[in-house]
């Protein structure tokens, strides 16, 4: 009988948030560049499987599609050569080879890389107004009970959170949008360096 070929999977459990983004897609690719390539992102989890080492690139796209116009979406990207591996709520995680010379950014414009963190403002906002509601509203109107006084702690503990993400992704996309264009540019020099990557300066030295 022939040897059926096994795939060797792992799952390694570590956790990002969006001004680490860049951290994130460089552990990815630093991953892939060791053989391991991801196939599943999930909360705190990645699931990668063994295979060839080569030198992809991530990136992450942010938007809440609806099934109907995700397909259309998803076709531009594979179009520009982009791998769709999962999403993650609204996040999307992409990747391809890492080509020399080539934009290998999602985004080539600042006003496009605002477009995604507008929208992820949004939706930020949008999720934060239900612990606004709670933390003002729901806790006078049920009277200062054990219950409730314990579940105004807690409302509040996870609403500092929320504002503490909104502030850090607001600096962040700030940050982001004061380069100008992927040559040269610092923050994809920190992506190389942290991703173990020679830029052509220091091959050449």
């Amino acid at each position: 009988m022939a040897e059926k070929n096994v795939v060797e999977r792992k799952r390694v459990r570590k956790l990002f948030f969006v001004w680490g983004e860049q951290k994130e897609a460089a552990w990815l690719r630093k991953m892939s560049n060791q053989g391991w390539h991801l196939v599943k992102a999930s909360l705190g989890k990645y699931h990668f499987e063994k295979g060839e080492p080569g030198d992809f690139v991530y990136q992450f796209d942010f938007s809440m599609k609806s099934t109907k116009d995700e397909a259309e979406y998803l076709k531009i990207f594979r179009e520009a050569g982009w791998e769709f591996i999962n999403r993650l709520g609204g996040w999307y995680y992409f990747r391809k080879p890492y080509l020399e010379g080539e934009l290998n950014e999602i985004y080539s414009d600042r006003e496009s890389l605002k477009q995604k963190y507008r929208k992820l403002l949004f939706f930020l906002f949008l999720t934060g107004f239900p612990l606004i509601y709670n933390f003002f509203i729901i806790f006078r109107v049920n009277g200062r009970t054990d219950f409730y006084r314990y579940f105004w702690f807690f409302n509040g503990f996870i609403l500092i959170m929320w504002l503490y993400a909104f502030i850090r992704t607001i600096l962040y996309m700030r940050t982001l949008t004061k380069w100008n264009g992927p040559p040269g540019d610092p923050l994809k020099k920190t992506i190389d360096q942290t991703a173990g990557v020679e830029s052509p300066e220091e091959r050449m030295g």
